[in-house]
């Protein structure tokens, strides 16, 4: 028979290795995926910040409520009270609307600030007027902590928009 070593025959060439460029339909699509989702939750993160914002404030003024709420019970300073409460009430105001529409707001003017943005209602027009004249006067057997918890449940049901004001 024939020899293999004489037969015509030439020599295995290997292919040349897979390169990484360009990559296979599949890596653009996944680059497609994470670059939409990049967007999608850097859009959300941008949506939601006034609002997390929002529940944070919200948060914080509800502790100083309650601080305010447990002074008045272990002091039953009236006067002391309303003033905390008001201060209180005007820093919540400023924060949830435009500073200059409400910081030199006073009397009648406030308290009609108060109203409008009380949506459900929580304050009545007794407990507007001891917020507008409690921390100038001492109080004379009122029930405080009726305009405290009024004016937590106010806190709950405000709403800037709603009320014209700007959002946080």
């Amino acid at each position: 028979m024939n020899d293999p070593g004489q037969l015509p025959l030439k020599d295995i060439h290997l292919p040349d290795a897979v390169s990484w460029w360009p990559p296979a339909a599949g890596w653009w699509l996944l680059l497609l995926i994470v670059v939409l989702a990049a967007a999608g939750a850097w859009w959300w993160f941008r949506a939601t910040a006034s609002s997390r914002r929002a529940r944070r404030l919200r948060r914080i003024a509800r502790s100083e409520f309650d601080r305010l709420h447990a002074e008045y019970r272990a002091t039953g300073d009236g006067g002391r009270s309303l003033q905390e409460l008001s201060i209180l009430l005007r820093r919540i105001a400023m924060t949830f609307s435009p500073r200059g529409s409400v910081a030199g707001l006073s009397g009648g003017k406030w308290t009609g600030w108060l109203a409008a943005t009380d949506v459900r209602r929580e304050l009545d027009s007794r407990s507007l007027e001891m917020l507008a004249e409690g921390p100038y006067q001492r109080p004379h057997g009122e029930d405080i902590e009726t305009v405290i918890s009024g004016c937590r449940r106010w806190l709950d049901s405000f709403d800037p928009e709603a009320a014209g004001h700007d959002p946080v």
